[in-house]
C-alpha cells in the first residue's frame, strides 16, 4: 500500500530520449487529497524529494541528489530540465498566477 501511495505522488521509472531520469511530481494525485505535503520520497538516479501542494498544484518542491545530476522535472504545471548545482539541491516554486 505504501509503495502505491508513493507512486501516486512521485514517479521516476521513465527516461527522456537522451537517457535522463524523468521525475514526475503528482502524476496521479487523488481528488480526495487537494492539499498536503510529503518528505523523503526516493526517485531513480539517487534523487530524493520533498514537496507541498494545494489545489492539486505544487506550491514548493525540493529535489536532492549528487551535484551535477541531470534530470527532467515534470509537474502539473509543466516540465523543465534540471542540473543540480554544487549543493545538490533544486528548489522548485511555480510561477504565481
Amino acid at each position: 500500500v505504501t509503495a502505491g501511495i508513493a507512486e501516486m505522488l512521485l514517479q521516476s521509472h521513465r527516461r527522456t530520449p537522451d537517457g535522463r531520469t524523468l521525475v514526475d511530481l503528482l502524476p496521479a494525485l487523488p481528488d480526495a487529497w487537494p492539499a498536503g505535503s510529503v518528505r523523503g520520497l526516493r526517485a531513480r538516479g539517487g534523487l530524493s524529494a520533498a514537496m507541498a501542494w494545494s489545489g492539486g498544484r505544487i506550491t514548493e518542491a525540493e529535489i536532492f541528489g549528487a551535484p551535477g545530476t541531470a534530470f527532467r522535472l515534470r509537474t502539473p504545471d509543466g516540465e523543465s530540465d534540471i542540473v543540480l548545482g554544487p549543493d545538490g539541491l533544486h528548489r522548485h516554486r511555480p510561477p504565481q498566477s
